[in-house]
């Protein structure tokens, strides 16, 4: 599962534009992120169809669908 979720993570930071720590910060919830890069980050996610996980919390996601 978490091989998933770090494929996850990656595709939301390469079609976000920045890399995967951003995404980790933005679905935790940190401060130590730019509301404009918060936002470019969650709606890209929800573009994608990526929902929060439920097995570990909510930094871990899934997707729904292949985008492989």
């Amino acid at each position: 599962m978490a091989g998933n979720s770090e494929k996850n993570l990656a595709l939301i930071a390469e079609q976000s534009g920045v890399i995967k720590m951003t995404v980790r910060r933005v679905l935790r919830n940190q401060d130590n992120v730019s509301p404009q890069t918060c936002r470019m980050v969650l709606q890209m996610a929800g573009q994608m169809g990526f929902v929060p996980g439920k097995s570990r919390g909510p930094t871990i996601i899934s997707i729904l669908g292949d985008f492989t």
